[in-house]
């Protein structure tokens, strides 16, 4: 399996992107921000990292 790191960074934003726009390459990894997985599932930013900090 292959392995996955999570890059959390909040930040306000406003607007809607396409989550390809969500997408960023980081030293050829494919991530997305917390707040933009936050805004996919309905959720505050806090809330989703509380939930990563359990993993």
């Amino acid at each position: 399996m292959e392995n996955i790191s999570l890059i959390l960074i909040s930040d306000e934003s406003s607007g809607r992107r396409t989550i390809e726009e969500m997408i960023l390459n980081i030293r050829g990894y494919q991530v997305m921000l917390d707040r933009d997985l936050a805004s996919l599932y309905s959720v505050e930013t806090k809330v989703l990292n509380q939930a990563v900090k359990l993993i």
